[in-house]
């Protein structure tokens, strides 16, 4: 968990305004879309949300930031089960969209390709270290521990998929 006070901040309504011109910029693409891939990856179903998207400085080039993800890791039917919990059902994680917020800009293959890359690149025993780096006092037992690696790995080839279908290698 991370906190930092974002001053003069303003939190765009996704679902019910146009989006801004700046949005079809390129760097805005590059950002927006690996933040789509992390939001797939987490399943974080919520980003069109009030709040869930900061912008600061001059708004016709601002700083973006994507923040509150506490509905990720979650169940997007009620009950919002944890991944790490055994109640969770395996086929909850076969969502097969490309998560976001955002409806107008057009996004192309390139814009995503860091993300895929490194996403590729992330191996078993990375995500492993780091969910060993848990502290104990967080009660996450070993149980959780690898239910969640499995389930992040999966997720991981579901992201890559979803993103392959929906933006294509060009030949």
């Amino acid at each position: 968990t991370a906190c930092r006070y974002l001053e003069n901040a303003c939190y765009p309504d996704l679902e019910n305004q146009p989006l801004s011109a700046f949005w079809e910029q390129e760097h805005y693409l590059e950002v927006t879309a690996t933040a789509r891939v992390a939001d797939t990856w987490m399943m974080n179903f919520d980003r069109r949300n009030v709040g869930n998207i900061a912008l600061t400085g001059d708004l016709s080039a601002p700083d973006v930031w994507f923040v509150d993800f506490d509905q990720s890791f979650l169940a997007k039917e009620c009950p919002r089960v944890h991944w790490s919990k055994g109640d969770f059902k395996e086929e909850w994680l076969d969502d097969h969209r490309v998560l976001s917020g955002f409806d107008g800009p057009r996004w192309e293959r390139r814009h995503f390709e860091p993300s895929i890359e490194r996403m590729r690149s992330l191996t078993e025993e990375d995500v492993r270290q780091i969910l060993d780096q848990i502290p104990d006092e967080w009660n996450v037992s070993s149980a959780e521990r690898h239910r969640w690696l499995a389930r992040l790995v999966r997720r991981r080839e579901i992201t890559v998929g979803n993103v392959d279908k929906a933006y294509p290698m060009q030949e």
